[in-house]
């Protein structure tokens, strides 16, 4: 990220928005230990004694890291536009993701090639 202070001034990406991978935004959002406790909150879960759901979490981390690092921002930013997210789940009110709030920023750029 860089930053513009002043009049015409804000927030714009070093890379291309292509470049840039979702697994990347996560670990500097979240840190490297982003999806490595255990999933049933035990602390000495690991090699030698592990939980009953280690080998399947172990499975299902490297399946989600592989699958942000291939997603890049310019594709959800494609994704958002195309109308590609969901506002609605069936997970019920605790599992649905946030409402949609407009970006103006995105609508006054559509190109997420372009650099700011």
């Amino acid at each position: 990220m860089t930053t513009k202070r002043g009049y015409r001034g804000g927030i714009g990406l070093v890379r291309p928005a292509g470049a840039i991978s979702v697994l990347e935004i996560v670990v500097a959002v979240e840190g490297e230990e982003w999806m490595s406790r255990c999933l049933l909150g035990l602390d000495n879960c690991g090699e030698p004694s592990s939980c009953p759901t280690h080998k399947f979490w172990q499975r299902i981390r490297r399946e989600v890291s592989e699958e942000l690092c291939r997603t890049t921002l310019a594709a959800v930013i494609a994704s958002r536009w195309a109308g590609g997210f969901r506002t609605e789940s069936s997970c019920g009110a605790r599992g649905r993701p946030p409402a949609n709030v407009p970006n103006p920023s995105l609508r006054e750029n559509p190109n997420p090639e372009l650099r700011l």
